[in-house]
């Protein structure tokens, strides 16, 4: 993963990822983590201290700080600081109005203002502060990389973010199964089979017996391989027997239409089926995964388009142009950027 990149995660992400570790790790004991202090690493004379890499990871627990993590940020925090100085090389700025301009465009992608800060304080778990300046950064980052076309170090390297309507017409034509129909599923499967009808009567009997034990709270997966026998069940790439099917599309379903029919479109994710009469079996189903993407024309596609490609652009000219500032950088440790 690139610096730039790094660094604008650990902004929207450092936050959240480590409420999500806390929350998953709060019965583990505590562990006391080794923990470098003092300087970490000279910019170009500026000096970055574990001290600030531990500010940014104020939200990890200690133990979860590992030196590779606590190396990752400072890392980021070091590429921060190239950007910035190269900021300050060539004058550029981002003023409070600038930044408010694009801080209410940035908006303009919600429905309103209220879902736009929740998505900043709950999806990202940023504060509105926090949002704001890694904003004013990812700003000065491309300010920077205009000015950057002037330098024939950089020149050569670097692309126009500009995105043709070739380009992007080019895109569709040569990627076109990211455009078609797509359906597939997950599904878990407890298949109970017969051969008769007083097995087939047998079959349902148990079948719904299964469902109110279901409906009481019974692990569908546990009870489909208590109930089937291991030759029964698919398996997995390794050839170990599983609890349904995974990544299942309709064109390799061995179930009849109707079943089909069911799971692909009427079944809800999560949501249980009752007894399905299939060929010679009584099947309970639970779909835990479903894509169902339509057919994407060229004329809705190109918005969508025309941003990744910009993205893309955008990330190539940040990669080639830290590249350029290490280069050209003197910076400790050596091996910060390697």
């Amino acid at each position: 993963m690139n610096g730039a990149r790094i660094f604008f995660l650990l902004l929207a992400g450092g936050a959240a990822a480590g409420r999500a570790e806390a929350a998953q790790q709060a019965n583990a004991p505590p562990v006391a983590a080794a923990r470098d202090s003092g300087i970490a690493a000279r910019i170009n004379g500026e000096i970055l201290t574990w001290d600030d890499v531990d500010l940014m990871l104020r939200d990890v627990p200690l133990e979860q700080r590992t030196a590779e993590r606590r190396r990752n940020t400072l890392k980021a925090l070091a590429t921060n600081r190239l950007y910035l100085q190269e900021a300050r090389k060539h004058q550029v700025t981002v003023t409070d109005a600038q930044l408010d301009e694009a801080f209410r465009r940035e908006g303009k992608a919600f429905k309103n203002e209220e879902d736009f800060l929740n998505y900043i304080t709950q999806a990202l778990n940023m504060s509105v502060t926090d949002y704001r300046e890694a904003l004013r950064t990812r700003i000065l980052i491309q300010r920077v990389i205009i000015k950057s076309f002037h330098d024939p170090n950089l020149r050569a390297v670097l692309q126009d973010e500009v995105v043709s309507p070739e380009e992007v017409r080019a895109y569709y034509l040569n990627n076109p199964e990211e455009f078609k129909a797509f359906k597939e599923i997950d599904v878990i499967r407890l298949a109970l089979q017969f051969q008769t009808s007083e097995q087939r009567e047998e079959a349902l009997r148990l079948a719904r017996s299964i469902l109110r034990k279901l409906e009481e709270g019974s692990d569908l997966e546990a009870l489909v391989h208590y109930y089937m026998d291991p030759r029964q069940l698919p398996v997995d790439a390794k050839g170990r027997p599983i609890a349904g099917y995974r990544g299942l599309k309709p064109n390799e379903s061995p179930f009849l239409p109707e079943t089909n029919k069911l799971l692909f479109e009427t079944l809800n994710v999560f949501e249980l089926s009752g007894p399905v009469e299939d060929k010679n079996t009584i099947n309970i189903f639970r779909v835990v995964r479903k894509i169902d993407r339509k057919e994407e024309p060229f004329e809705e596609a190109q918005i969508n388009i025309q941003r990744r490609l910009e993205q893309e652009k955008r990330m190539h000219n940040q990669n080639a142009l830290l590249a350029e500032l290490v280069r050209r950088s003197f910076i400790e440790p050596p091996d910060l950027f390697q």
